[in-house]
């Protein structure tokens, strides 16, 4: 079996990852200095997470909620689809009044950060007076733009720009 005969842009990128590992966490630590991330006192006392996200950040979302969960001990973290967010999931229940807001963060996931369906989240969740932060590789796009705060993971410079796992990989860390 050659291997090559099964080469393709996720497996390039994948086989990166001992390579780029040091240098992707380093991105995201330089992103958690950046003064659009959130301060401390927002964060110190946030007891509700919701998580979504599109694309390849999908399964990312998915895989944070049971470790957000075991990070956070008390509290309730919610992981759904954007459309479930944007619309169905009851933010008025755990946001009912602006103090109870203040424990609430909505964090929406999207290397590319231009799908619709998490601008709108952001915009329900900031109606309820929840936090929001868009975790992203595009600080200029729709979403970081319209959230509160923002999480630049800078991704490492890659040639082949496919979607994938090092969108993936970015926002997991």
């Amino acid at each position: 079996m050659n291997k090559r005969d099964f080469d393709s842009p996720l497996r390039r990128q994948a086989i990166t990852y001992p390579q780029i590992a040091r240098s992707q966490l380093e991105g995201v630590k330089r992103g958690m200095r950046d003064n659009r991330f959130p301060p401390e006192h927002i964060l110190k006392d946030i007891n509700n997470i919701y998580i979504s996200g599109c694309g390849d950040c999908s399964a990312a979302y998915i895989a944070l909620e049971p470790l957000m969960k075991s990070m956070m001990g008390s509290g309730t973290v919610t992981a759904d689809l954007p459309v479930h967010m944007s619309r169905y999931v009851p933010l008025y229940e755990r946001a009912s009044s602006k103090e109870d807001a203040k424990h609430c963060l909505m964090m929406l996931l999207s290397v590319g950060g231009s799908p619709a369906r998490l601008v709108e989240c952001i915009r329900r969740g900031r109606r309820y007076g929840i936090s929001t932060v868009a975790v992203t590789n595009s600080p200029n796009s729709p979403v970081a733009s319209e959230a509160e705060y923002m999480l630049n993971v800078n991704n490492p410079p890659f040639s082949d720009l496919a979607p994938g796992c090092r969108d993936y990989f970015g926002t997991m860390l």
